[in-house]
């Protein structure tokens, strides 16, 4: 982990600070669609390795201002930062790669699951975690079985493709199969499911193990 940004760090003290002194309890978000570059070069969110380092990011940042704030987000949309970022080219990074987009959704939810990890080890147990997901339920327009199946993609890849790791510890099968027909495998370690379900439960499995 390297150097903070002291300046960055001492606006958000004193923006706390502020919120406080006038009766507004502050909420934090800790990423919102803004990866340094840095990072991005290196691999970005198709890169295992980032998700550490946003683990690393959030246990900095909740030792700085945890004391004070009592509610955190860990990621906003990361639907959005995996298909628009990486799958569509609509957003930054502006890449059009599948699996890349596909190997962004586990990491996300992996760097997710490691900082609440962090964040409870470092003395979060009475402070509340989440993450900020844009769900769009489908349902198909008839009967006819292409409806039906389109309606099954979208659920999949949109809803339970995020609830799923977060609330069961697994991923929907049925994705996980038109994924392999795709010829993608989701970069999943041993140890990975543990790490994401926890950050919905209040039982710490222990200390994530780090692999590249």
């Amino acid at each position: 982990m390297g150097k903070a940004n002291a300046a960055g760090l001492a606006f958000y003290d004193r923006l706390v600070d502020r919120l406080l002194e006038r009766g507004i309890d502050p909420w934090v978000t800790l990423y919102h669609w803004d990866l340094p570059q840095e990072l991005e070069d290196t691999g970005g969110w198709p890169h295992r390795d980032t998700a550490h380092r946003f683990a690393d990011y959030a246990e900095l940042v909740f030792d700085r201002l945890g004391d004070r704030v009592a509610a955190w987000t860990t990621l906003n949309e990361p639907w959005c930062v995996a298909m628009y970022g990486y799958a569509d080219g609509m957003h930054a990074p502006g890449r059009r790669d599948r699996s890349a987009a596909m190997y962004t959704v586990h990491h996300l939810l992996l760097g997710h699951g490691e900082a609440v990890c962090r964040m409870r080890a470092r003395g979060g147990q009475e402070h509340s975690f989440g993450l900020t997901l844009n769900l769009t339920p489908s349902l198909p327009a008839t009967r006819d079985p292409m409806d039906v199946a389109a309606a099954r993609l979208s659920d999949g890849f949109g809803v339970r493709m995020y609830l799923d790791p977060l609330l069961l510890g697994r991923y929907p099968e049925d994705v996980m199969a038109d994924l392999r027909q795709e010829g993608i495998t989701l970069p999943v370690h041993d140890g990975d499911a543990e790490i994401i379900v926890f950050s919905a439960r209040d039982r710490w499995p222990g200390p994530p193990r780090r692999t590249r």
